[in-house]
């Protein structure tokens, strides 16, 4: 639910910088520059080896720098992250720091250099994201308000929320011509309430409104989440009720799956289908987070086939299995020693390419072992160490070490080829 809050939260972030950009948007770029950026973009995606990820993105700078398309900007998100997810630090920076250096090319400067800020905060790299901030004047380009929530939501994506507070105020006091805005607030308001801080975050209600800045629904759910996280009822159910007192009520199906979440957490499925009902009634429709709750409230409360009858019947009501689904499944069904059933969502999860983390397929592996299915837990085995054959092929080795395997034992195809 976090993940999913925060990625609403940025998103809110683009969407008001998008309708802030001071230059009116450049033509369609030609076929051929999408074209080539999603091939690149398809490149990078399928490639494990970091050292080709390098290989493929560092002739890139400038053209990359160069494309207005949307596959062009997701292309070195992806590049990004992935050169993150290996702890290639030093190739993050040598990418954007090249895009930094063509920025005079771009149609709008300053919101390609509060894209290379948001991408810093991606790669987890804090520290260069306000660095790149402090360089923008020396780039030719004034910091402005675009570009400081640029840098709080490069904080939000690193997950120092520990540093919005202090940008939040500081910034603001060397360039007064910069003010907070709804975007800013949500942000910090994110932050804070990451903290386990949602009292703190319930004060800048009050703020907003002195300061006659508008309140999103975004920022309330947030603040409503992070209430319920915290088991404090009692102001969650307050926040529940401002906004539905709100003109045109701000209660989404975000806000319903923050409250769906708190119940899930008690093991109350009937309560959970109680709230699904009252969604759909309002015109809401449940999604896939909001079906991922309800089955883990009826696996917590240890009725693992309903749980299997959610995920069954998931597909139905227009919401796919996501990797949340998965793992969650997947780790109660080994918990409940219906390994039969493990096996099949375990197949399936392969098939969407939505493989549960490490964690969890450890705890499947561990099962099916103890289970007496070696020969079944020896094939996954083998497949995850060919799928990932960086990020975690040596926490697989040391679990066949612990489980009594040696590499050549391998496995049958037989879950490989399902």
């Amino acid at each position: 639910m976090a993940s999913f809050l925060r990625r609403r939260c940025v998103l809110n972030f683009h969407r008001h910088f998008s309708s802030h950009a001071a230059a009116p948007l450049p033509p369609p770029p030609p076929p051929s520059e999408s074209i080539s950026a999603s091939l690149i973009r398809t490149k990078i995606k399928s490639e494990q080896d970091p050292d080709a990820i390098v290989r493929l993105v560092s002739p890139l700078a400038e053209s990359l720098t160069a494309t207005t398309s949307v596959a062009g900007r997701h292309a070195r998100d992806i590049a990004v992250r992935r050169l993150a997810k290996y702890r290639r630090s030093s190739d993050v920076e040598a990418f954007l720091e090249g895009m930094k250096k063509h920025h005079p090319q771009t149609a709008n400067p300053e919101a390609f250099l509060s894209g290379l800020i948001i991408s810093y905060g991606k790669a987890g790299m804090v520290d260069h994201a306000v660095r790149s901030f402090d360089e923008l004047e020396g780039l030719g380009v004034r910091p402005s308000l675009a570009a400081f929530n640029a840098l709080l939501a490069a904080c939000v994506q690193a997950k120092r929320f520990d540093k919005v507070p202090d940008l939040f105020h500081d910034i603001p006091s060397r360039y007064p011509e910069i003010s907070p805005d709804k975007v800013s607030y949500g942000v910090l308001a994110k932050a804070l309430c990451e903290k386990g801080k949602p009292e703190k975050a319930y004060d800048l209600l009050k703020e907003m409104e002195e300061k006659e800045i508008e309140v999103t629904g975004v920022t309330y759910t947030t603040i409503l989440d992070g209430f319920y996280k915290k088991r404090n009822e009692k102001m969650g159910d307050k926040i529940w009720d401002l906004m539905r007192k709100k003109e045109g009520s701000l209660i989404d199906s975000t806000a319903y799956n923050a409250k769906i979440l708190n119940v899930a957490h008690n093991g109350k499925p009937e309560e959970v289908l109680k709230l699904l009902e009252e969604m759909e009634r309002l015109g809401l429709k449940p999604n896939v987070v909001s079906y991922n709750f309800l089955l883990t409230s009826y696996c917590k409360s240890g009725n693992y086939e309903e749980g299997k009858k959610v995920y069954r019947q998931m597909r139905g009501k227009g919401c796919h299995p996501n990797a949340a689904t998965f793992r969650t499944l997947l780790f109660f069904l080994c918990k409940g020693g219906d390994l039969e059933s493990a096996m099949k969502v375990y197949k399936e999860s392969v098939r969407r390419d939505r493989i549960p983390d490490f964690g969890t397929m450890k705890i499947f592996v561990e099962a099916l072992t103890k289970g007496s299915r070696e020969a079944d837990a020896k094939s996954v085995i083998a497949q995850m160490k060919k799928k990932y054959q960086d990020s975690f092929l040596n926490a697989w080795r040391k679990l066949e070490v612990a489980l009594g395997f040696t590499e050549d034992d391998g496995g049958s195809s037989a879950v490989a080829s399902a």
